[in-house]
């Protein structure tokens, strides 16, 4: 089983370059705001749902704007 690492901002340039390098090694989780990811969600404001997204990553990379 690989790794799970999240990627904030995962439809933007750099997410979207990462996700791809990454992929290979290890589970990549998206996070945007934009539709063609895992999770549509803002982080700019609280959310229920951050903790059970963030659970189990051995990696967060932030990336959103």
């Amino acid at each position: 089983m690989k790794p799970k690492v999240l990627i904030t901002g995962s439809q933007g340039l750099i997410g979207r370059v990462l996700t791809e390098a990454l992929s290979d090694k290890y589970d990549v989780v998206g996070l945007d705001v934009r539709p063609g990811t895992n999770y549509i969600l803002d982080i700019s404001e609280s959310h229920p749902r951050l903790s059970q997204i963030f659970s189990g990553c051995y990696a967060i990379v932030h990336l959103a704007a």
